[in-house]
């Protein structure tokens, strides 16, 4: 037994030249040979049957994850190590745990690959949901191909005495699968609106950062020029409203989208929750086919024993016949009248216990009849319940998926209708700071008079509450 041990870890070796190694080098090779011993440790135990040990397997997962890491980081810090002393050497040297070993490269990289290999196998073997009773013979590759899931799934429908049943089961999986890549390319969809979002609303804070320019641009002209600019400025007044309004509502919009990111993702957790119940009804269905199964071999075993147990009748009564001729030649030869009553009690004795026992095999018989007809009716009726179970949540799901993607579409709507009314207020502000500008080249200094000079206080005020107004836009 230990020869076939260190026959099937021939790749590992837990004991090297320490002679010359640093204290650190010993530490992480001794760290090594620990996490390697306890990974074998946990890959090596056995269960009573494929359900125990695919179980016990899943439940592992984690640990071998953890000890996976714990080797990734080892074999780095060697890595690293080993990287420095090259370096500073300046030639190529042999690391110390390498030259012990005396391994060729590809038994060196082996020593990790192997671990993580094991791990992905095991993953492999939990999401094909203990499907494959020939774990231990065949080589369990990625559960993303569907052909071999598929596979799998096939031979997991052997035990199955209603084909319909799992028929069913195997739609609402791919149903499953098909709900989760929509879930994925509606998140998809979600951010790129945002990033959209954020685009557009970039856009906007350059062109008011622009529009601010101007304005300063506009403080800067002689007084002379002042009244044609408030003029101007006036009729500006209410597109920067607008966009204050706009960017308000922007504001509204992006806190809506929050929500519906939120939504979207209670919504993904509920898929994984039914996909979870579902994996739990498959197992707890499978667990059931196996007790139905252990019971009709008890009942199969019980009714073969009761048919010997006919035959056998049926061997005493041909003996009981041959007794019962024989008996009746001694009549025929004897002509005493006691010989002959006795022979008459015997065969009437022989008689009656013959039709007892015919009796009790058609009891018993009638009784192994029930019993299955009343299992076969339970598993049934087990099957059924399942089923409807899994097609309601089914039904609910699709419901949930449907009207996040109304709420959606209507958001998308939303969101195009407040770009379009950003996009006039945009060309409207553009034009008329085109006027504005050209208003300013050409007007004449020439013109000043009183009621300007009464004009230019108020709308001075005007412009400068304009401008703290606008300071939130920042």
């Amino acid at each position: 037994m230990e020869t076939k041990k260190q026959s099937s870890h021939c790749w590992w070796f837990d004991s090297y030249n320490s002679a010359k190694c640093s204290p650190w080098l010993e530490s992480t090779v001794t760290e090594l040979n620990e996490k390697t011993d306890s990974m074998m440790k946990l890959i090596e135990q056995d269960a009573d049957s494929f359900a125990q040990r695919a179980e016990m397997y899943y439940k592992k997962r984690p640990e071998l994850i953890s000890m996976v890491e714990d080797f990734y980081r080892a074999h780095r810090s060697l890595a690293e190590r080993y990287d420095l002393l090259k370096s500073d050497r300046g030639a190529r040297v042999r690391s110390p745990l390498r030259s012990s070993l005396s391994l060729p490269k590809e038994e060196y990289e082996y020593v990790l690959d192997s671990a993580t290999n094991s791990v992905k196998s095991f993953d492999s073997f939990a999401e094909a949901t203990y499907s494959s009773e020939e774990f231990a013979e065949s080589e369990i590759d990625d559960p993303d191909h569907e052909d071999e899931v598929v596979q799998i799934d096939q031979e997991t429908a052997k035990p199955f005495s209603g084909g319909a049943s799992y028929d069913e089961l195997m739609k609402l999986r791919d149903e499953l699968d098909r709900l989760r890549e929509e879930n994925e390319n509606q998140n998809n969809i979600i951010k790129q609106k945002d990033g959209e979002k954020e685009e557009l609303v970039k856009q906007l804070s350059d062109n008011i950062s622009k529009l601010r320019e101007m304005r300063d641009e506009m403080a800067a002209v002689k007084e002379d020029n002042l009244f044609v600019v408030m003029k101007q400025t006036s009729e500006v007044l209410v597109p920067f409203d607008e966009v204050t309004k706009l960017k308000d509502e922007m504001e509204s919009l992006k806190v809506e989208n929050m929500k519906q990111k939120e939504l979207v993702k209670k919504k993904a957790d509920e898929v994984i929750e039914v996909t979870k119940k579902f994996e739990e009804a498959k197992f707890e269905l499978m667990k059931f086919e196996e007790e139905a199964e252990t019971k009709n071999r008890y009942l199969k075993d019980a009714l073969v024993l009761k048919e010997e147990e006919n035959i056998e009748v049926a061997r005493q009564f041909e003996e009981a016949k041959s007794e019962l001729a024989k008996l009746r030649e001694d009549i025929k030869k004897e002509n005493g009248q006691t010989k002959n009553e006795e022979k008459q009690e015997a065969i009437r004795h022989l008689k009656d216990a013959l039709v007892e026992k015919d009796e009790e095999k058609h009891e018993a018989i009638r009784k192994l009849k029930d019993a299955l007809i009343e299992k076969d009716l339970e598993k049934r009726d087990a099957i059924r319940q399942l089923t409807d179970a899994l097609v309601e949540k089914d039904t609910e799901k699709k419901e949930a998926i449907r009207q996040l993607k109304d709420a959606l579409a209507e958001k998308d709507e939303q969101k195009r209708e407040a770009i379009r009314q950003l996009s006039v207020a945009m060309e409207i502000l553009r034009e008329e700071s085109k006027m504005l500008k050209k208003s300013i080249v050409d007007i004449s200094p020439k013109k000043k008079n009183a009621d300007y000079q009464i004009f230019k206080g108020v709308n001075l005020g005007k412009l400068f509450n304009l401008s703290s107004s606008s300071q939130p836009l920042k």
